[in-house]
């Protein structure tokens, strides 16, 4: 009985180990990249570089990742409610929506400065431009 109870507390303790959490990605390093969301809005501010959105509603969107350069880096989807997320190396990048789901929004080509270890917190999207 009491080997019995040895076994099983060995294997007991092997599944525990197993079923422990691996470290993420996240866990064993520092990311850096961007977070926010994307919207339609038709508070629009041009800068040398690209526009820059402010309020506006929600709206889900594919989105490419450019380097300041125009090279392509990454693209993804929004969720929902257009919060996102992305992994990315620090540098200088613009951040655009793809074709808007109808012709009187205007997609906004917006730059965004990543820095070592840290997320950029950025508003993207499309300007609706006021009648």
């Amino acid at each position: 009985m009491r080997n019995c109870m040895a076994t099983l507390g060995l294997w007991m303790a092997f599944l525990a180990l197993c079923w422990m959490p691996s470290p993420t990605l996240a866990d064993q390093h520092h990311p850096s990249g961007i977070q926010g969301q994307a919207v339609v809005s038709p508070n629009l501010t041009i800068s040398g570089t690209g526009g820059f959105l402010s309020g506006g509603t929600p709206i889900q969107t594919h989105v490419t990742v450019l380097t300041a350069k125009g090279r392509f880096v990454t693209s993804f989807v929004t969720d929902a409610d257009g919060t996102f997320t992305a992994l990315l190396k620090p540098g200088n990048y613009l951040i655009v929506p793809d074709s808007p789901p109808n012709s009187y929004l205007f997609p906004v080509w917006t730059p965004v400065q990543v820095q070592k270890k840290e997320f950029t917190t950025v508003t993207i999207g499309y300007f609706d431009q006021p009648l």
